[in-house]
């Protein structure tokens, strides 16, 4: 994906388009009576470009609704869930720039993004927006709040970075730099990891609970590697060329990722050991994975059959809501 993810949970869910059965334009209004706002009092879980191009998001009662803001083709928005039943979402319009939906409200940030990437999305502690994005110029891009900072790192083409909020009120985004080499910007400090990825491919990133930072990654030997704190392991698990993992960690403090195996199958790793989901996914599409309580995971990919479907600690369910394959 694109980035990370060809899905957004509080991230986002790839280019997963929604649709009921074939028909995008048929999902959303027509499953509940109310307005969209109404729709929405349960938190948005997924956010997902439609086969319509159009940005949908998915609430926790499964109900999909349109925003009505056209996205660019192939492109996957990002999600991060507000106070209360709010959320947000970046996305690259299509008009080329950079644009945020708050609560169905969307606003043009006028920053131009690199064709074929996807921005990343998290919030502060202090409660503000964070975005990360690969601008037109190729260079790594922060927005906070509306303000935009170039932060003086060329990244490689047709890839995407992924934004973390740290418990210190900073953020820390992982990159696939223009030397094919995974780096790390923490609060505008750039250290190169040392790491080839695979081209086209994007880090996913997050902070664990004893405050260290943990990268998942496709290396440039077609391999999922993790990079935490810096130090590097090959977990010898093949993933399908052009496809990128996605990271978090449990309730229980172990580390689990979700990925495309080679095989075209989803895969989820935990605490270092792989499981087979035989769930196939779509092409080159990428999973996005969320932790839940008891120590539990939920999953979001497009399944080889083009709908977008959820694998909750192993137990896959078609939610008959049709993608756009990344």
């Amino acid at each position: 994906m694109f980035v990370h993810r060809s899905i957004a949970w509080l991230v986002a869910l790839g280019c997963v388009a929604v649709v009921t059965g074939c028909s995008a334009e048929a999902q959303g209004p027509e499953a509940a009576a109310e307005s969209v706002d109404q729709q929405l009092t349960s938190q948005a879980s997924v956010a997902f470009q439609a086969n319509t191009n159009f940005l949908w998001v998915q609430n926790s009662n499964g109900v999909g609704v349109d925003q009505h803001f056209g996205m660019l083709s192939h492109t996957v928005p990002s999600l991060v869930q507000l106070p209360g039943s709010g959320f947000a979402v970046a996305f690259h319009a299509n008009t080329g720039n950079l644009w945020l939906d708050e609560n169905g409200v969307g606003t043009d940030q006028h920053f131009g993004m690199k064709v074929g990437t996807s921005p990343s999305i998290a919030r502060l502690t202090n409660g503000q927006l964070a975005t990360a994005f690969q601008a037109n110029t190729g260079n790594l891009w922060l927005d906070v709040a509306g303000v935009g900072t170039d932060q003086h790192f060329g990244m490689a083409a047709n890839t995407s970075p992924s934004v973390v909020a740290l418990a210190n009120g900073q953020s820390a985004t992982a990159f696939q730099a223009n030397t094919g080499n995974l780096w790390l910007d923490v609060s505008g400090t750039g250290t190169d990891q040392h790491l080839g990825m695979a081209p086209n491919t994007s880090p996913s990133i997050v902070q664990l609970s004893n405050g260290q930072l943990a990268v998942a990654f496709q290396a440039n030997t077609g391999e999922l590697w993790l990079d935490v704190n810096g130090l590097g392991t090959n977990q010898h698990l093949g993933m399908k060329a052009g496809t990128s993992p996605s990271i978090t960690q449990l309730s229980n403090g172990q580390i689990a990722v979700a990925f495309q195996a080679n095989t075209g199958n989803l895969w989820v790793q935990v605490n270092g050991f792989g499981i087979d989901q035989h769930l196939g996914m779509a092409g080159t599409a990428s999973p996005s994975i969320v932790a839940t309580g008891n120590g539990g995971w939920q999953v979001a990919f497009e399944a080889n059959t083009g709908n977008l479907w959820l694998d909750v600690n192993g137990a896959g369910s078609d939610q008959f809501l049709g993608m756009n394959t990344p």
